[in-house]
């Protein structure tokens, strides 16, 4: 007998593999999930792209048998009328603010009121500018008073002059009176010395002629004394004029330095209202009583105005189109304003304005648009729709005008031409050029809407020729 043990079984190898494929059922159902991924695009194919086929055989797409061409399209198309969205603005707008900056003490208006150029709206603290003012006027009121009194100081020191110089007058008067007295005795004493000499009188009468003759000298002197003093009296007066005179202008200058500082001050004192520049409505209310208004907003806890202010009289639409499909808007265009508030109903406009300058990021042109009878239910910063009408009266030479590819135009000695399909010929018909649009060119002779006309005429290609002989030469 053996003691070996005999080996266990091994009971993993009874597992069913469950990761083996099975035979033929993967692959049928792959194929039907493809089957099912071409019949899906093959229906969507057939739904959507035979209608984009049927127009691209009827329009410009050439036949499967024949020649490339392309219909002339007319330029002033009504069912091509430009269109374009866009927000109704206020041509007059005006965010009302203080040139100072301070604290809003006065707010009498809310969103909606009506106001009147020049009303009062607002107004900052202004207690400050207040007693600026009345310190100004106190202190013109100081500087008058001491113009008055300086002025009636040079008024006393003029009639001091006056007085002065009548005194000179009268000294002189009496010097002369007494020079003529003086030179009389004089010679009344050189008489009577005669007669003393010639023993006619006597020599006490001698005497009294000649003491007399030397006490009038002596009043001739004291009057020339006199008359020098009253002048110098005079110069002394003069002299103090002037100097009250020359006082005065200071104290002038200080009443005028007080006027211009009480104007300053009132135009301060000014500045703290917020009034309307125009008529219209307040339509944004900015900031409340107790807030900090500043003109220039710097400020964080500021506010950079106290409301808005627009005039509904002035309300337009502002659009901006394509710079391609700018040459076909002209001022003065009729339009039509569909506004989202009311999108049935079509308000007859005009263009006012296209903006002389463009945007050079978004390619496009502004235009303003205004109302020939301005809606009750128009607001600012409402959406709009605007649709342009073309009207022949905006340009009567390219009433009749079409638009075609450059590629159809061929130069010729006479002038530019183009062949004309009719029937299975081609006519080569002249036409005129007037500038282009959109990249197409603007026939403004020669043909008519509607007329097909070969997309790329070849070289040799002669009128009559049939539509054929153009296939063969442009092979």
């Amino acid at each position: 007998m053996s003691d070996a043990i005999p080996p266990k079984p091994d009971l993993a190898r009874l597992r069913i593999d469950r990761s083996a494929p099975r035979p033929g059922g993967g692959r049928w159902f792959g194929r039907l999930v493809i089957l099912l991924v071409l019949a899906a695009i093959g229906w969507a194919g057939w739904t959507y792209g035979r209608p984009w086929l049927e127009r691209r055989s009827a329009g410009d797409a050439p036949a499967a048998a024949g020649p490339k061409t392309v219909a002339a399209r007319a330029l002033l198309d009504p069912a091509g009328d430009v269109s374009g969205n866009g927000y109704v603005v206020a041509r007059r707008r005006a965010a009302l603010s203080t040139v100072l900056a301070g604290r809003l003490v006065e707010l009498s208006v809310e969103e909606g009121s009506v106001v009147e150029a020049g009303e009062v709206i607002a107004r900052i603290q202004y207690d400050d500018y207040e007693n600026a003012l009345a310190a100004a006027r106190r202190a013109l009121a100081t500087a008058e008073a001491r113009v008055v009194s300086a002025e009636a100081d040079v008024a006393a020191e003029r009639r001091g002059l006056a007085t002065a110089e009548s005194q000179v007058e009268v000294a002189r008067r009496r010097q002369a009176s007494a020079e003529t007295d003086a030179g009389e005795a004089e010679r009344e004493a050189a008489r009577q010395r005669g007669n003393f000499e010639a023993g006619v009188i006597s020599e006490s009468e001698y005497d009294r002629a000649a003491s007399e003759a030397q006490r009038l000298r002596k009043v001739v002197e004291t009057s020339v004394a006199e008359l020098a003093a009253s002048a110098s009296e005079v110069a002394r007066a003069q002299a103090q004029l002037a100097s009250r005179e020359a006082a005065v202008l200071p104290l002038r200058a200080a009443v005028a330095e007080a006027k211009a500082q009480i104007e300053s001050s009132e135009i301060l004192l000014d500045k703290t209202y917020v009034r309307a520049p125009f008529a219209g409505v307040i339509v944004e209310k900015n900031a409340e009583e107790g807030e900090v208004v500043a003109a220039t907003g710097a400020g964080g806890n500021s506010r950079g105005s106290v409301a808005t202010l627009v005039d509904l009289a002035t309300l337009e639409v502002q659009i901006e189109l394509p710079e391609k499909r700018i040459g076909n808007i002209a001022e003065g265009m009729s339009a039509s304003v569909y506004l989202d508030a009311s999108p049935r109903d079509g308000w007859a406009a005009r263009v006012r304005q296209i903006w002389p300058k463009a945007d050079r990021q978004k390619g496009s042109i502004e235009i303003r648009v205004v109302f020939e009878e301005r809606p009750e239910v128009l607001r600012p910063d409402m959406g709009a729709r605007v649709v342009f009408h073309e009207r022949a009266e905006v340009d009567a030479a390219l009433r009749d005008a079409v638009l075609l590819p450059q590629s159809t135009l061929r130069k010729g000695p006479d002038g530019a031409f183009v062949f004309r399909v009719e029937g299975d010929r081609v006519a080569k018909v002249a036409v005129e050029q007037e500038g282009e649009r959109d990249g197409l060119a603007v026939i403004k002779k020669g043909l008519a809407a509607g007329d097909r006309i070969l997309l790329a005429p070849p070289p040799g290609l002669a009128d009559g020729d049939p539509i054929e002989k153009a296939m063969e030469k442009g092979r």
